[in-house]
């Protein structure tokens, strides 16, 4: 399952993704952060783990959560 969120940013900026996959808007002309999405998580009904991550598309910040058979629905995510 994914889900995606269109980012409107402003001229010249651009979203980078960081290490620990939380995501930043960088300003078109300097290397700092103007903004930030923090890692994403999910959690079953059971309050487990489900792994859970972003990628970028462009200035679409989509976030992807595998669930299996095995895991109590609903799933609650976040952003």
């Amino acid at each position: 399952m994914s889900s995606r969120v269109p980012v409107s940013l402003p001229e010249g900026a651009r979203l980078r993704q960081a290490v620990d996959g939380s995501v930043v808007v960088v300003p078109a002309n300097q290397d700092e952060p103007v903004a930030a999405v923090n890692a994403p998580w999910a959690r079953d009904a059971r309050g487990k783990d489900v792994p859970t991550s972003y990628r970028l598309d462009g200035d679409t910040l989509v976030q992807r959560v595998d669930f299996a058979a095995a895991t109590a629905l609903p799933v609650v995510a976040d952003p």
